[in-house]
C-alpha cells in the first residue's frame, strides 16, 4: 500500500544473498523486521505500477502509480494482487 505521498518504499534485491538482504533491511529500516516478501519487478509493473530506483539508501526504489490515496479500494485490490503473486512463488520469509 502506498503512503500518503503515493509511494511504496522497497529495496531491489536481485543478485544478493539472503543474508545480504536481511543486512540491507537491518541497516536501513528503523523498525524491527519480522519478515519480508520478495517479488520480481515485472509482477509490479504488470499491475500498472512503476518501480523507480533512487539508490538513497543503496538499492532503494519507490513503487509509483498508485491511485489517489483516497481511492483506497483500488489500492487495496492492487496490493492484494501483488501479495498473491508473492504467495504463488513462496517468497515470504519470516525471521
Amino acid at each position: 500500500m502506498p503512503t500518503k505521498n503515493g509511494e511504496t518504499s522497497v529495496f531491489r534485491t536481485s543478485g544478493i544473498s539472503d543474508d545480504e538482504i536481511w543486512s540491507l533491511g537491518d541497516r536501513h529500516i528503523q523498525k524491527e523486521i519480522l519478515g519480508r516478501g520478495d517479488i520480481v519487478t515485472s509482477k509490479v509493473t504488470d499491475k500498472g505500477l512503476e518501480v523507480v530506483p533512487d539508490d538513497t539508501p543503496e538499492r532503494h526504489a519507490n513503487i509509483l502509480g498508485w491511485a489517489d490515496y483516497d481511492d483506497r479500494s483500488k489500492n487495496i485490490s492492487i496490493a492484494l494482487q501483488l501479495e498473491d503473486e508473492v504467495n504463488k512463488v513462496n517468497k515470504f520469509h519470516l525471521r
